[in-house]
């Protein structure tokens, strides 16, 4: 309902504000027939519609698949069944969080995109692509990291009225923490494929990741030993499979500069953030307890990982202007172009 509302007064206000267009002074060609122009946007929009939804999709799957295995195959009754997969919705919540900030940056890149390979130039268009991806990398790494680092803690905080259900997520969102990266980059590599005329490519790779993780669930969720803990495992195994498909089909077209190095900077620093985080929400939690030692933790693990970037300089002046407000941010960071 409130996806519903918000793109129908989003279009209101569109069309309200739209800016008027002077009608031509001169005759122009007629252009093709109606129909034609309507079978053309299907074609481009139906495929470009299913790859928004992978992340949509793959909980799909989840729903679908998940409990009956639990039940039918791993063994568990049905109050079990549900507490267990229960626990995992609440891993997911968090989960489907760092991708939705990742959309807007995906949005931004498409016409740059598309307009350096209308011109043929393969150059600028690699170019952007690596500034995508670095930024891509700058925000999920560290969006993993935190919930890895925190999971439990996190959980607790979240949900101190259900603490067993809180205890089973915890080990379910760590796992998942494995994906984000992976689950970020599809988003923004749907978005670039799309924008170079690969409309189908994500497809194909959403169709492989999709048999992956139906394979997974299959057979590590109705494995009793396993259960519950196979559903983020087949998670991570699907998105890195799909973002290792949408990578190595830009890279084959377009070719962009130092792609993966672009991901050794953050990874330090997240990872280095990630470790003071829980070491410090494990020493105030006897203090303080376990609701303002996590807030602590999380807030002193964001201002270390932006220290961190900048002092390996992982935050390039092009990266920050694909950023809302970029060129604000670049002068209170003092990040200078080159």
């Amino acid at each position: 309902g409130g996806v519903t509302c918000g793109t129908v007064f989003g279009s209101i206000y569109m069309i309200i504000t739209r800016p008027r267009i002077e009608k031509p002074t001169v005759t122009q060609a007629p252009g093709r027939p109606i129909g034609t122009i309507f079978k053309e946007l299907l074609r481009i929009s139906i495929p470009i519609t299913i790859s928004a939804s992978v992340l949509s999709l793959t909980n799909l799957l989840d729903t679908a698949q998940i409990q009956g295995r639990l039940k039918f195959a791993a063994g568990f009754d049905e109050a079990m069944t549900e507490k267990l997969y229960g626990s995992y919705t609440f891993a997911q919540t968090l989960f489907n969080l760092p991708p939705a900030f990742i959309l807007t940056l995906a949005v931004s890149v498409i016409p740059a995109v598309a307009m350096a390979m209308a011109k043929g130039d393969k150059l600028t268009a690699g170019k952007t692509v690596a500034t995508a991806t670095s930024i891509t990398a700058l925000l999920s790494l560290p969006a993993a990291a935190g919930l890895m680092a925190l999971s439990g803690p996190i959980m607790s905080m979240l949900y101190p009225k259900q603490l067993d259900a809180a205890a089973v997520a915890a080990p379910l969102l760590f796992t998942l923490g494995f994906a984000i990266p992976a689950v970020c980059l599809v988003s923004l590599t749907n978005a670039i494929l799309q924008s170079m005329g690969k409309i189908y490519v994500p497809i194909i790779s959403m169709t492989i990741g999709a048999v992956v993780k139906i394979v997974s669930n299959y057979v590590l969720v109705g494995n009793p030993t396993i259960n519950i803990s196979g559903a983020p495992i087949g998670t991570v195994l699907c998105y890195v499979l799909i973002a290792a498909v949408n990578l190595g089909m830009i890279i084959a077209t377009v070719n962009p500069p130092k792609l993966l190095g672009h991901f050794v900077k953050p990874l330090i620093a997240a990872l280095g953030m990630g470790v003071a985080a829980y070491f410090l929400q494990a020493v105030l939690l006897p203090i303080t307890g376990n609701r303002i030692s996590t807030v602590i933790a999380i807030l002193m693990g964001v201002v270390l990982y932006i220290v961190l970037i900048l002092l390996f300089k992982g935050l390039s002046y092009a990266d920050v202007l694909l950023l809302p407000k970029g060129k604000s941010i670049a002068r209170f960071l003092n990040i200078r172009e080159n």
